[in-house]
């Protein structure tokens, strides 16, 4: 049996709307197991992204508990939480993140330069070039297209060598040809440094491929 990479039980979360209260997760409970590619599907509003931002420790639950690995989110303190974050899970978000006064190699490595570590030359380059992107180390995000500028915020997601990857809509401002392109991408990231990735969209087409797909509506798992 596959360790348990990524848990929740009996998660909620309520945000509160002007006098309104708006359950965006109801009584989540999932298991996603240690070495897997994960989609995870719901239409605008179903609480996808709500769940990963609770998984990756980016918000708090209203209740609930999730675990990465064995320790429990809610059991740590702001600082295990923050080396949580940067140690175990890396980010790929829809639109980039990247710094535009920064070169393609200097926002791919100042996770780790944040956190005063020391930076891996080789590996810098190995990622690189797994991507696609070391001939454009010096280039800032400005003259890169958008599938390269998502290459270059998956490589920056890897830098610290995380165990989990976590993806919120990394297609979303791209097209058709490129979107495949970069979901090709993390299949080969996936099977190459053996990465737990979580693929959170919309798109069935996007999520074609994985392991296994969890569907999400109502803030509610139903399949």
């Amino acid at each position: 049996m596959k360790n348990i990479a990524l848990r929740t039980e009996h998660l909620c979360k309520t945000y509160e709307v002007g006098k309104q209260s708006v359950e965006a997760l109801k009584d989540v409970s999932v298991c996603i197991e240690e070495g897997s590619f994960v989609a995870l599907t719901g239409t605008s509003g179903s609480g996808k992204s709500t769940l990963m931002h609770l998984l990756g420790g980016l918000d708090v639950p209203t209740s609930g508990r999730v675990y990465i690995h064995n320790m429990c989110l809610s059991d740590c303190r702001e600082r295990q939480l923050a080396r949580a974050r940067r140690d175990e899970i890396g980010f790929v978000f829809q639109n980039f993140s990247l710094l535009d006064e920064l070169s393609v190699k200097e926002n791919i490595v100042l996770p780790v330069l944040l956190a005063s570590g020391m930076v891996d030359e080789n590996y810098i380059l190995e990622l690189m070039e797994q991507l696609g992107i070391a001939d454009r180390a010096g280039h800032t995000p400005a003259q890169l297209s958008g599938g390269q500028q998502q290459r270059v915020a998956i490589a920056r997601a890897l830098v610290n060598d995380p165990s989990i990857i976590l993806c919120d809509e990394p297609t979303g401002n791209l097209d058709q040809r490129t979107s495949a392109e970069v979901m090709e991408l993390l299949h080969e990231i996936h099977t190459a440094y053996h990465k737990t990735v979580l693929v959170v969209t919309h798109d069935l087409t996007v999520a074609r491929g994985a392991d296994y797909i969890l569907r999400i509506e109502d803030g509610k798992i139903t399949g």
